[in-house]
Protein backbone atom coordinates (compact mmCIF):
# COMPACT_ATOMS: atom_id res chain seq x y z
CA UNK A 1 0.00 0.00 0.00
CA UNK A 2 1.45 3.41 -1.01
CA UNK A 3 -1.39 5.27 -2.54
CA UNK A 4 -4.13 2.86 -1.45
CA UNK A 5 -3.20 2.96 2.05
CA UNK A 6 -6.22 5.27 3.27
CA UNK A 7 -8.44 2.97 1.51
CA UNK A 8 -6.80 -0.54 2.53
CA UNK A 9 -7.42 0.62 6.49
CA UNK A 10 -11.00 1.80 6.04
CA UNK A 11 -13.27 0.64 3.11
CA UNK A 12 -11.44 -2.92 1.91
CA UNK A 13 -10.63 -3.39 6.11
CA UNK A 14 -14.67 -3.00 6.81
CA UNK A 15 -15.38 -5.38 3.68
CA UNK A 16 -12.79 -7.82 5.29
CA UNK A 17 -13.79 -7.86 8.24
CA UNK A 18 -17.45 -8.90 7.25
CA UNK A 19 -16.60 -11.47 5.54
CA UNK A 20 -14.44 -12.96 8.50
CA UNK A 21 -11.38 -13.26 6.93
CA UNK A 22 -9.36 -13.81 10.44
CA UNK A 23 -6.33 -12.28 8.99
CA UNK A 24 -5.38 -8.89 6.87
CA UNK A 25 -2.41 -7.42 6.38
CA UNK A 26 -1.23 -3.70 5.02
CA UNK A 27 1.89 -3.63 3.79
CA UNK A 28 3.23 0.51 4.50
CA UNK A 29 5.44 1.34 2.12
CA UNK A 30 6.25 4.45 3.61
CA UNK A 31 6.28 3.29 6.97
CA UNK A 32 8.42 0.28 6.09
CA UNK A 33 5.76 -1.88 8.17
CA UNK A 34 3.35 -4.66 8.39
CA UNK A 35 0.31 -4.31 10.09
CA UNK A 36 -1.36 -7.55 10.84
CA UNK A 37 -5.39 -6.80 11.18
CA UNK A 38 -7.10 -10.35 13.45
CA UNK A 39 -10.15 -10.93 15.34
CA UNK A 40 -12.75 -9.59 12.64
CA UNK A 41 -15.65 -8.65 14.53
CA UNK A 42 -18.60 -7.01 12.75
CA UNK A 43 -16.65 -4.69 10.12
CA UNK A 44 -14.07 -4.13 12.25
CA UNK A 45 -10.89 -6.50 13.60
CA UNK A 46 -10.06 -6.32 17.55
CA UNK A 47 -6.53 -6.78 16.87
CA UNK A 48 -3.83 -5.01 15.26
CA UNK A 49 -0.03 -5.56 15.47
CA UNK A 50 2.39 -3.32 13.57
CA UNK A 51 5.62 -5.23 13.05
CA UNK A 52 8.67 -3.54 11.53
CA UNK A 53 12.55 -4.32 10.49
CA UNK A 54 13.66 -7.06 13.31
CA UNK A 55 10.09 -8.79 13.54
CA UNK A 56 8.65 -11.65 12.30
CA UNK A 57 5.65 -12.33 10.36
CA UNK A 58 3.50 -15.78 11.00
CA UNK A 59 0.20 -16.27 9.37
CA UNK A 60 -2.44 -17.33 11.54
CA UNK A 61 -3.25 -20.41 9.34
CA UNK A 62 0.68 -21.19 8.44
CA UNK A 63 2.22 -20.53 11.83
CA UNK A 64 5.50 -22.75 10.57
CA UNK A 65 5.87 -19.90 7.99
CA UNK A 66 8.39 -17.12 8.77
CA UNK A 67 8.59 -13.88 7.23
CA UNK A 68 11.26 -11.21 8.28
CA UNK A 69 9.85 -8.00 7.64
CA UNK A 70 13.30 -6.79 6.71
CA UNK A 71 12.84 -9.07 3.49
CA UNK A 72 10.28 -7.19 1.99
CA UNK A 73 11.10 -5.53 -0.94
CA UNK A 74 11.95 -1.87 -0.63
Amino acid sequence: ADSSLHYDRTTKLAIYAESKIPEYWIVNLRAMTVEVHTQPIGNAYMKVETLADGDILRPLLLPAVAIPISSIPR
